[in-house]
C-alpha cells in the first residue's frame, strides 16, 4: 500500500503560505518540487524590480530560507532571515555578511560564496544607479533577496542561481521558477477597475471580486490603467489589456517537465490570485493532460476576495483556461485541474464574510464540482492557522485513496 503514496510531488505555492509545512513535506516525500512564480513587487522586492528591471526574488528566496532551516547547515537559516534596518545601506549589508562568519557551523567556503553573491548584488545596484540616475534604496532589504539577485547575476538567471544555492546549501527539495520572462501581475475587477501591482492584489480594501489576472510586459502606470478603466466592462477591459500590454509569457521547459513527470500535484495554502493562479495559468496544457491526484488545500481564512471555497474553484478554472468569467462550470470542467479539495470540516457554508474570517465552503456547490475531503485541520492553539501535522496526515490519506482509486480503474480497464 505504501507504493500508492506518490514519490514525486509537485507543489504550486508562494513564499509564505507554505511556510513550515513545506519543510515537513520535504521530509515526508522522497522527491518534491516547489513551483513558484517571481512576480512579487511589494516593499523592498518592488524596489529591486524597479531599480534592476528584473523578476521579484522574494518568493523563491523565502523557499530557500524555509528549506535551509531543516537542511544540513542550520546556521544558514539565521542569516537568511536577516533584514537591513530602516536606515540600511550597502555598508550595513556587508556588515551583516561579515558578522555571519561568526555563526557556528557555517562552513568557510559557503561564507566565501555568499560574499561573492553580495558583491555581485552591490555591483548590479551600482550599475542600476548609473542607468536610473538615482541611488538604490536599501531600507528593510531582505538579505536572502540580495543573495539570490547576486547569484542570478553570477550564474545567468534565477533558475541557475536557485539550483546553485540548492546544491551549495544541500537543500532537501527542488525549487523551480515557473517562468524567467519578466512580467508584471495586474488584475481586472468585476466593476472594470484595475489593480496595477501584485501588492495591490494581495492587500486591498474590501470591494468587487477579481474578474481576471493578467501578466503584462511592463509595470502598468496609474494613468494607463485609468484610460483603460473608462471602458467599464470587465471583459472588454481585459481584452484591451491583453491587446496592448500582454507579456506573452511561457513556462520554462524545466517547469513543464516537472509537472509532466509528477505523480501528484498539490496546490498549497497561499495567496490565491498572486501565488497559485499565475503559475497554473502558464502550465494549463501540462496540468490538463495529467492523470494523477491533483489536490487543493483550501485556506482557512478569507483573503481580500469575497469568495467561498467553491467560488475560488470557479475563479481558478476561469483564469487558467481564460474562459468567459460567467461560464457555468461542472465537475467535468474542473476535474482536469483539481481532483480533490481538502477543507476544514468545522468551517461554515457561507456566505463570504470579511477578510480574516473563516473561509466558508459552500458545500453543495463544491461537492458538485470536485471530490471533497473534510478534516479537522486547524491548529487548536492558533485559530486561522493549519496544524502542519494534521495537514500532512490528511494529505497523505487523500493521496493514498486517490492513487488506490486510480490503480483500481486501471485494473478494471484491463479486464
Amino acid at each position: 500500500m505504501g507504493n500508492c503514496i506518490p514519490h514525486s510531488l509537485v507543489v504550486f505555492c508562494g513564499g509564505s503560505g507554505v511556510h513550515h509545512f513545506g519543510s515537513m513535506l520535504a521530509k515526508r516525500f522522497p522527491r518534491i518540487t516547489f513551483l513558484v512564480n517571481a512576480y512579487d513587487d511589494g516593499k523592498s522586492t518592488g524596489r529591486i524590480r524597479n531599480h534592476l528591471d528584473c523578476l521579484g526574488p522574494s518568493d523563491p528566496a523565502k523557499l530557500i530560507a524555509m528549506l535551509a532551516r531543516d537542511g544540513e547547515i542550520p546556521a544558514l537559516s539565521d542569516l537568511l532571515q536577516l533584514r537591513l534596518p530602516i536606515e540600511g545601506n550597502a555598508t550595513h549589508l556587508r556588515r551583516m555578511l561579515y558578522d555571519a562568519i561568526h555563526l557556528p557551523e557555517l562552513p568557510f567556503h559557503i561564507f566565501m560564496e555568499l560574499e561573492r553573491a553580495i558583491n555581485a548584488f552591490l555591483t548590479v545596484t551600482k550599475q542600476g544607479e548609473h542607468q536610473k540616475g538615482q541611488p538604490f534604496d536599501f531600507r528593510d532589504l531582505a538579505v536572502r533577496n540580495a543573495l539570490l539577485v547576486g547569484c542570478a547575476h553570477l550564474h545567468g538567471g534565477y533558475q541557475r542561481a536557485i539550483d546553485y544555492l540548492t546544491e551549495l546549501f544541500k537543500l532537501p527539495a527542488d525549487i523551480v521558477v515557473v517562468s524567467e520572462e519578466i512580467a508584471y501581475l495586474v488584475a481586472v475587477l468585476e466593476d472594470g477597475h484595475i489593480l496595477t501591482t501584485e501588492a495591490e492584489i494581495c492587500d486591498r480594501p474590501p470591494g468587487p471580486p477579481i474578474w481576471r489576472i493578467h501578466l503584462l510586459h511592463h509595470q502598468l502606470s496609474r494613468q494607463e490603467a485609468a484610460t483603460i478603466e473608462q471602458i467599464g466592462d470587465p471583459t472588454s477591459t481585459s481584452h484591451a489589456l491583453e491587446s496592448a500590454f500582454s507579456a506573452r509569457v511561457e513556462a520554462t521547459q524545466r517547469a513543464k517537465m516537472a509537472v509532466r513527470q509528477a505523480q501528484g500535484i498539490l496546490y498549497a495554502p497561499g495567496t490565491f490570485f498572486s501565488s497559485i493562479v499565475p503559475s497554473a495559468m502558464l502550465l494549463t496544457p501540462e496540468l490538463a493532460s495529467l492523470e494523477v491526484p491533483r489536490l487543493w488545500i483550501a485556506n482557512l481564512v478569507q483573503e481580500c476576495e469575497p469568495l467561498t471555497v467553491a467560488g475560488l474553484m470557479n475563479a481558478f478554472w476561469h483564469n487558467v483556461t481564460r474562459a468567459h468569467a460567467r461560464t457555468p462550470i461542472s465537475r467535468w470542467h474542473l476535474e482536469p485541474f483539481v481532483s480533490h479539495v481538502l477543507v476544514e470540516q468545522n468551517h461554515p457554508d457561507g456566505p463570504p464574510g470579511e477578510r480574516g474570517d473563516a473561509l466558508p465552503i459552500a458545500r453543495e456547490q463544491l461537492y458538485a464540482l470536485v471530490e471533497v475531503e473534510e478534516q479537522p485541520l486547524q491548529d487548536q492553539q492558533q485559530p486561522g492557522v493549519h496544524s502542519h501535522e494534521k495537514l500532512l496526515d490528511a494529505l497523505s490519506t487523500v493521496l493514498l485513496k486517490a492513487n488506490i482509486q486510480t490503480s483500481l480503474r486501471e485494473v478494471e480497464e484491463c479486464i
